[in-house]
């Protein structure tokens, strides 16, 4: 009964107003699974955990991109916002480490599991992530004139324009590694 009452709080929870609460809630699901041996609500929970820890990252890559003054600037304004940055860059790259450690656990839980339910949850889980991986990726290669180009026309959206418009930068890589992780797990 509790599980379906953190279940149901994690739906009717607010992403950015709650996000703390979904977090806390979501690491006891997993945690009451695992205690009562239910590996495929566990798989289910640690699932939701690493999505909603996705949102945390989001928002400390957004505040991370605020420091700079603007696209192509080669020093921060101050020293403090230079120290933000480095701790940023840390704590988000500890919690990507995390989410990716909770999303191969999960997955692994679901193939054992063999429920086709649990496996879907787990990779509309995996799927969310790797989709805001793949926009923030992309937010970091469009700026400047790229990010012109591809706003004021409309032939600038397709595939062969992108990959044109990210093909030199050195976050292009990690855009086309994301890309090749989803189509190897879809």
């Amino acid at each position: 009964m509790r599980l379906q009452l953190i279940d149901v709080a994690l739906s009717v929870l607010g992403n950015v107003k709650d996000n703390a609460k979904k977090a806390t809630l979501s690491i006891e699901g997993a945690r009451i699974s695992e205690s009562m041996g239910r590996a495929d609500l566990q798989a289910h929970f640690m699932a939701k955990t690493a999505d909603i820890a996705m949102l945390q990252v989001g928002m400390w890559h957004y505040r991370r991109s605020m420091l700079n003054l603007a696209p192509r600037w080669f020093r921060f304004a101050t020293e403090a916002e230079k120290n933000e940055h480095g701790a940023l860059t840390t704590l988000m790259d500890k919690l990507e480490g995390e989410i990716n450690t909770l999303l191969s656990r999960a997955m692994t839980l679901s193939e054992r599991v063999g429920d086709k339910k649990i496996r879907a949850s787990v990779l509309m889980s995996m799927g969310s992530i790797e989709s805001a991986r793949y926009l923030r990726y992309k937010m970091d290669c469009m700026r400047g004139l790229r990010a012109t180009l591809w706003t004021t026309f409309a032939f600038a959206h397709s595939p062969m324009f992108e990959y044109l418009l990210t093909v030199s930068n050195g976050d292009a890589q990690k855009l086309r590694l994301t890309c090749e992780r989803l189509s190897a797990v879809f």
